[in-house]
Formats: structure tokens, C-alpha cells, sequence
């Protein structure tokens, strides 16, 4: 999924699903992070301190972050 695709998924889930109508004033995308490498939370909303890291499918979970 393209990241404009992505943001819209996310955007409309709020919206439409979790019933939150402002949630582009609640949403951050692509925040920076920094584990032992430089990476990107893909969706963060700060009000409830919800991450979320998009993951391709047939990414092992169990793996640690390195």
C-alpha cells in the first residue's frame, strides 16, 4: 500500500468506523523514531498515544527490531 493510500485507509477508519469525525486534527503520519536505527511510526495519535506500524504481508512478527 502507497503511503497516500495508507493515510486515506487510516483517515477513513476513524472517521467512518471508530465514529472520531475530526481525526485529521488527532493523526500524525510518518513520525520519526529512533531505535538503534533512524525509522518511522506510520500512524501516531498523540490524545491517545496509539502507534501503528504498517507491516507488509509476510513479515515475521517474531523477530526482534534490530
Amino acid at each position: 500500500m502507497k503511503k497516500d493510500e495508507s493515510q486515506k485507509f487510516w483517515i477513513n477508519l476513524l472517521q467512518n468506523v471508530v465514529c472520531m469525525p475530526a481525526a485529521t486534527g488527532y493523526i500524525v503520519f510518518e513520525e520519526r523514531i529512533k531505535f538503534d536505527h533512524t525509522s518511522f511510526i506510520d500512524v501516531y495519535i498523540n490524545t491517545t498515544y496509539v502507534v501503528i506500524k504498517q507491516k507488509n504481508l509476510g513479515k515475521d512478527f517474531r523477530k526482534a527490531i534490530r
